[in-house]
């Protein structure tokens, strides 16, 4: 669980109730921030490339595939009411892995957490938090 405070107009901190570690997110001047930090939608981007990662080196452990230089980009390429498009790129640094094997991993990515969350019927339930 995480819980979030305005620090600063509006720089956030963001605390993991679990063990109080803390990672931050502001917004751009243009909408009144200071840009300190990554802003909402880059930190929804990079909880897709993290998780995309994870899950296709756990499943490149398992079968023995050595995927050490992977790299991934993610944007958000399209947001509004209707739809929200995301782009995600998959690099394998590593000339020994052949199509089959790339094309396997790539699929794999589509199994991550993340990706099933952002893909899904999400409900959002909002309450007043009383402490």
């Amino acid at each position: 669980m995480i819980f979030g405070c305005l620090v600063d107009k509006y720089y956030t901190r963001l605390t993991r109730l679990l063990d109080g570690r803390e990672i931050y997110s502001d917004v751009n001047e243009e909408l009144g921030g200071d840009d300190k930090d990554f802003n909402p939608h880059e930190m929804t981007e990079a909880a897709l490339a993290a998780c995309t990662l994870m899950t296709v080196k756990m499943y490149a452990s398992r079968k023995n595939i050595n995927v050490d230089a992977m790299t991934v980009k993610v944007k958000i390429t399209k947001e509004n009411k209707e739809e929200t498009h995301f782009s995600r790129e998959i690099s394998f640094n590593d000339e020994s892995l052949d199509q089959a094997t790339k094309d396997k991993l790539i699929s794999i990515a589509d199994k991550c957490p993340i990706h099933r969350i952002l893909t899904s019927n999400v409900t959002i339930n909002t309450s007043e938090l009383i402490e």
